[in-house]
C-alpha cells in the first residue's frame, strides 16, 4: 500500500512541475519511500478482538493451573503476542486489558478452544500449543496441574496425541548446558563474571596448582598437578575464545 502510494504521490509531483524526465525519478523516489514505509511501519494484529481474548483465555488455563500467575508466566503470554503474532503496541495494549479483565474473571477454555480451532491451521494450532508448554516453563518446570490442563487444551484445540506425546518427552529432558559451562565450573566462576575477574580465578587456581609448588613431593604428584593445570589452561583459553579475547 505504502509503494503505491508513494508512486502516485511522485507521479503527480512529476507532471505538476511539467518534466517528464523528473516525474519518472519521483516515481522511484515515491516507490522507495513507499516501500521502507511498509518495511518500518509495525505489524498489524492478526486476529480480532475476540480471537485475542480466546487465545488469552487458553494461556491463562495453563498459567493459572497451579496458582495464581507469576510475573514469568503473564510476560510469557505477552512474549507469545508480540513475538510469534507479530501484535504492536497497540495490540499489546488490548491484550493487557484483555489479560487483566480475564484474571479477574476467567473466561471458560472449551468455547475459546472450539473458536480457535474453526479459524487457526493446523501449523497455527501446533505453534500456540508450543506457546501454552513455553509458558508452563517458565517458571522452570511444569506441574502435575500444568500438564493436566495441557492436555485438556490440546484435546480441545485437536492437537494429534503423537504431537502431545512427543512434546511431553521434550519437557522431561534437561535443558542443555550453555556454551563453555565446564570451563567455568573449572575456574570457579558465573557465566556472567567480568573478564577481570575470570582472570584472577585462574592466576589464582594456577598458582595453587602449579607442578613446581609439588616437585619435592615426588613423581605422581608433579603429574597430578601438571594434569590439574593443564586442565585450568584449557578453561581459561575456552572461556578467552567464547568472548572474543
Amino acid at each position: 500500500m505504502g509503494k503505491l502510494v508513494g508512486a502516485l504521490l511522485g507521479l503527480g509531483l512529476g507532471l505538476a512541475v511539467g518534466n517528464p524526465l523528473g516525474a519518472v525519478l519521483l516515481v522511484g523516489v515515491g516507490l522507495l519511500a513507499g516501500h521502507l514505509y511498509d518495511d518500518l511501519r509495525p505489524l498489524p494484529a492478526p486476529s480480532g478482538p475476540d480471537l485475542t481474548a480466546d487465545t488469552c483465555a487458553l494461556l491463562l488455563e495453563v498459567a493459572r493451573a497451579d496458582g495464581e500467575p507469576g510475573r514469568e508466566e503473564l510476560r510469557a503470554v505477552r512474549e507469545h503476542f508480540a513475538d510469534a503474532l507479530g501484535y504492536g503496541p497497540q495490540a499489546l495494549g488490548a491484550v493487557r486489558r484483555c489479560l487483566k479483565a480475564q484474571l479477574q474473571a476467567p473466561r471458560a477454555p472449551g468455547p475459546a478452544a472450539v473458536a480457535l480451532r474453526e479459524v487457526l491451521g493446523g501449523a497455527e494450532r501446533l505453534r500456540l500449543f508450543e506457546a501454552l508448554w513455553t509458558l508452563a516453563l517458565a517458571d522452570g518446570r511444569a506441574s502435575n496441574a500444568e500438564v493436566q490442563a495441557l492436555r485438556r487444551v490440546a484435546g480441545l484445540l485437536g492437537i494429534p496425541a503423537e504431537a502431545q506425546a512427543e512434546r511431553e518427552q521434550r519437557s522431561l529432558q534437561p535443558p542443555a548446558e550453555p556454551a563453555g559451562h565446564a570451563s567455568y565450573a573449572a575456574l570457579g566462576v558465573a557465566a556472567d563474571a567480568s573478564d577481570a575477574a575470570v582472570r584472577r580465578a585462574f592466576r589464582r587456581l594456577a598458582a595453587q596448582a602449579h607442578p613446581d609448588r609439588v616437585a619435592h613431593l615426588g613423581r605422581a604428584e608433579g603429574e597430578r598437578a601438571t594434569l590439574r593445570f593443564q586442565e585450568l589452561e584449557r578453561a581459561y583459553a575456552e572461556i578467552r575464545r567464547l568472548r572474543g579475547r
